[in-house]
């Protein structure tokens, strides 16, 4: 009677997860944004930062001047550049803005790495 028991729960178990997309909605895949949605998320990042106190106002009202992708270590990224020509330190003429291939925002530096 036990064994019974046993294989009727088994049995309903698999029926349960047999249904189509079973098991996989936390390995479905997000989309790639464009370069243009990059360009865009990438001014709102700026914009966001300079809001925080974390980059001068100075970036505000520049545009991305290049965006493109770039493996790192861990994968894929979108690296978004934003150029201040006019900065007086060499080291800060250029605003390097990171993100995931989905478009979430993963960080921001003056190095490109």
């Amino acid at each position: 009677m036990r064994t019974l028991l046993v294989l009727l729960c088994l049995s309903f178990s698999q029926l349960a997860l047999a249904h189509p997309g079973a098991g996989d909605h936390k390995h479905q895949q997000k989309a790639v944004i464009t370069q243009a949605e990059a360009r865009s998320k990438a001014t709102f990042v700026v914009k966001k930062k300079v809001a925080q106190g974390r980059l001068s106002q100075r970036w505000l009202g520049k545009s991305a001047a290049n965006a493109y992708k770039k493996t790192f270590g861990h994968g894929p990224e979108w690296v978004i550049e934003f150029q201040d020509p006019k900065a007086t330190n060499e080291s800060r003429k250029t605003l390097y803005v990171f993100l995931g291939l989905d478009g979430k925002a993963l960080g921001a530096n003056f190095t490109g790495n």
